[in-house]
């Protein structure tokens, strides 16, 4: 079931709803949900090269905005699995969307965007997507196939 809701999401990331994240409403409290979001987020870099490339070419990757809709509530001992698919790439940002959803039913806990600008840090203005790290992104755009 959760294979088939993440289908168009090429990175997804699991983990289990720890204790620590309920709240006093006996859910997950909603800032827990970008961290799941971020965890897909960091898994995107890591496959797209952004730890490399940020050492080789001085150019990083910072977030320039981020939602998230809450859909459904997770609880203590879920397992959430968070797909992130890259929507659209432009010349030195892209945008990003993510689903986190519960495995156990399928159901969809939220939906998440998020804006990603490359940035380079030593002169501390946005920079063009270096060449290699825009092919790995347009290997994942959805809207590239």
């Amino acid at each position: 079931m959760v294979c088939a809701m993440l289908s168009e999401f090429p990175v997804t990331v699991e983990q289990p709803v720890v204790w620590g994240e309920i709240d006093a409403n006996g859910h997950v409290n909603n800032i827990w949900y970008f961290r799941y979001v971020e965890n897909a987020r960091v898994e995107l870099y890591r496959r797209i090269g952004k730890y490399d490339e940020s050492v080789a070419g001085g150019v990083t990757i910072v977030v320039a905005s981020t939602s998230c809709r809450f859909k459904s509530p997770l609880g203590f001992g879920d397992i959430v699995a968070t797909g992130v698919k890259i929507d659209v790439i432009g010349v030195d940002r892209f945008l990003t969307s993510y689903q986190v959803v519960r495995k156990s039913d399928g159901a969809v806990a939220a939906e998440a965007e998020a804006e990603l600008v490359c940035f380079d840090p030593v002169r501390r203005i946005k920079a063009e997507i270096p060449a290699p790290l825009r092919q790995r992104l347009e290997a994942l755009c959805v809207s590239a196939s």
